[in-house]
């Protein structure tokens, strides 16, 4: 039934925007970076026979995306259109169904716990954060940089530049970027975390290109291209980002996946904590167009 994820994907982006608050929308989505990473790794389960911790883990993901969205509808319960309402409860069951083969071999009990298990670390994990002062040293730091200015900050454009010019390399130089693949795909992810510590979207997406142009060099997927035109796009032009993200994720990520393990687990992790930092300032009233 894997045909079926691309569905229950758009179906859940749909109602994730259709939340009436920009704190929702940002709440709704903060599963779906889980969601993804859990629709990468079903194509690597076959080889796992019977309940294994790597099928609960991967479930356990499928179940994060709609079970955020969900609490999201939850929570806006009292601002919603009941054909929205409708549309976001469409869209969890559409991805349930789309996750049902792989919650069936790993077993539905396991995996929710397993769900329950990340969600609780994650809540600690900021809890912790938060005690210790994480997000006033990241705040201070970035005061005594230079500011981002211009349509599209310096860095955005590098990292944008960055991975055009590795994918033109790998037609002529495949070897050549293959073996530099680790280091490419690790500045990605260094670059990610200070978008996700700042709450830079577009810095976010461009690092997330970076990262896909070095995932593959045998075929030219276009999901490291997607990403880049949703960096570049234009401040007056949100929607541009907002509707290619996820799309050039979702394609980027089974390759990349497949490439490098532990770097693409960091880039959804970074990337969800950017939507909870974008909550937050949401939230206090602050602007998420950086």
């Amino acid at each position: 039934m894997t045909y079926a994820f691309p569905v229950a994907s758009a179906a859940m982006w749909v109602a994730t925007l259709l939340l009436p608050t920009t704190t929702d929308r940002l709440r709704g989505a903060l599963g779906f970076p889980a969601f993804l990473l859990g629709i990468a790794s079903v194509p690597y389960l076959p080889g796992f026979r019977g309940p294994s911790l790597t099928v609960w883990i991967s479930a356990a993901l499928l179940l994060l995306g709609p079970g955020m969205l969900l609490l999201a509808v939850w929570g806006a319960r009292r601002l919603l259109h009941p054909l929205v309402a409708a549309v976001s409860l469409l869209a969890g069951t559409a991805a349930v169904v789309a996750a049902w083969p792989t919650l069936r071999q790993g077993g539905v009990l396991p995996a929710v716990l397993t769900a329950g298990a990340i969600g609780l670390g994650a809540w600690l994990a900021w809890l912790v954060g938060s005690m210790v002062g994480l997000g006033r040293l990241v705040r201070r730091l970035g005061a005594r940089l230079p500011a981002p200015r211009g349509r599209h900050p310096w860095a955005v454009l590098v990292l944008a530049a960055g991975a055009m010019g590795v994918r033109l390399a790998a037609v002529v130089w495949p070897l050549w970027v293959l073996s530099w693949q680790p280091v490419g795909v690790g500045v990605g992810v260094l670059c990610l975390a200070w978008a996700a510590a700042t709450g830079r979207p577009r810095l976010a997406l461009a690092a997330a290109a970076l990262a896909a142009a070095f995932s593959s060099i045998d075929q030219l997927d276009a999901g490291w291209l997607l990403l880049t035109v949703a960096a570049l796009a234009d401040r007056n032009r949100a929607w541009v980002m907002v509707a290619l993200a996820p799309f050039g994720l979702y394609l980027a990520l089974p390759v990349l996946l497949g490439a490098e393990v532990v770097f693409t687990v960091l880039l959804m992790w970074l990337g969800t904590i950017l939507l909870a930092v974008l909550a937050a300032g949401a939230e206090d009233g602050a602007s998420p167009s950086r």
